[in-house]
């Protein structure tokens, strides 16, 4: 975030960096005995050095295009790591139970038990979408009822790991409109 910050100041804008509170291993620790997997240790370091609520606003302008990180906050990272596997086995099951399944239901049952394995940590207000770490921590996209689609697009990786998504993330955001 530095690096973005940096970046952005070159080009005239005045990006913003901020945190709800700062946040202590004991506050990890608690969050993580509310969860079903122990918080990795990208993530337990992104919230030790951003802070609780931490978000990044590219430019102080109203209304840029320019899209920011919006607040991950400790409470949302243990609502959608508690119990996240059996959202995902309730929506495996239910196109299992359906009139006509949509894929094989063995295939659709070996994904259900890879992505029980998954730590959401970023979600999308309302929609059921998550970002998550796979359980290589690679960062993955799950999107609610995804198992509609085909499963050669099951395997999509955002980036190999935490810090690499959030640098790769610096740079599609941060490109030029006109670029896009």
């Amino acid at each position: 975030f530095i690096a973005a910050k940096e970046f952005l100041q070159l080009q005239g804008m005045k990006p913003v960096l901020w945190n709800k509170k700062e946040v202590w291993e004991v506050d990890l620790d608690l969050v993580s005995h509310r969860t079903d997997h122990p918080m990795p240790a990208e993530l337990r370091r992104f919230f030790l050095e951003m802070g609780d609520a931490f978000m990044f606003t590219p430019d102080d302008v109203p209304d840029s295009p320019l899209d920011g990180w919006s607040p991950i906050h400790l409470d949302d990272y243990a609502i959608y790591n508690k119990d996240f596997h059996t959202q995902i086995e309730w929506e495996a099951s239910e196109e299992i139970a359906s009139s006509r399944p949509r894929v094989d239901p063995t295939l659709l049952r070996a994904e259900t038990e890879r992505r029980k394995l998954w730590v959401p940590f970023y979600g999308f207000v309302g929609s059921g979408d998550v970002l998550c770490l796979d359980a290589e921590g690679k960062v993955r996209f799950y999107e609610g009822l995804y198992w509609r689609s085909a499963p050669e697009t099951w395997d999509f990786v955002l980036a190999d790991s935490f810090d690499d998504f959030v640098t790769k993330w610096s740079g599609y955001s941060f490109v030029e409109p006109k670029v896009c």
